[in-house]
């Protein structure tokens, strides 16, 4: 499906808006491959000042650069969202544990001011698991005391 939301936009003589860009943004991100991220670098480029107020545009965009694993962009894109939610720490913290830097979905969550839901846990533990070190192993029995008394 995302093969063809490409080749549509090959043909597209028209210039997307805000609701495109979010479908082409999580097209990318689900493809992830050399022409996904050919279109997602190259619109992200194009049309940065544009959506830098559009929080949905930044997190499709964020959660895209995570997939392609330019953490370094993800970064800054996280850091342009004025108005954090749960998808955007999930979608940086997700994007750090598959990434292999579980230590950083950690630093991040502890930064969060937000109440963490059941996929932040779901993340949380699964970056737990791949430190296996003291302070996962801290973070991890906080949580099971958590969801214990719930």
């Amino acid at each position: 499906m995302p093969e063809k939301l490409f080749d549509l936009l090959d043909k597209m003589v028209i210039e997307p808006d805000d609701v495109n860009l979010t479908f082409i943004f999580n097209a990318c991100a689900q493809l992830n491959n050399g022409r996904a991220m050919k279109i997602g670098n190259k619109f992200l480029h194009e049309k940065l000042n544009q959506i830098q107020n559009n929080n949905i545009i930044l997190n499709s965009a964020t959660h895209m650069l995570m997939k392609f694993g330019d953490i370094r962009r993800a970064e800054h894109i996280f850091e342009m969202i004025k108005k954090k939610g749960i998808f955007s720490y999930s979608s940086m913290m997700k994007g750090y544990v598959e990434n292999n830097m579980p230590e950083n979905a950690l630093d991040l969550f502890e930064r969060m001011s937000l109440s963490p839901n059941d996929i932040i846990y779901i993340i949380i533990f699964n970056a737990c698991s791949k430190l296996a070190n003291e302070r996962a192993i801290t973070i991890g029995k906080k949580f099971e005391s958590i969801t214990k008394a719930v």
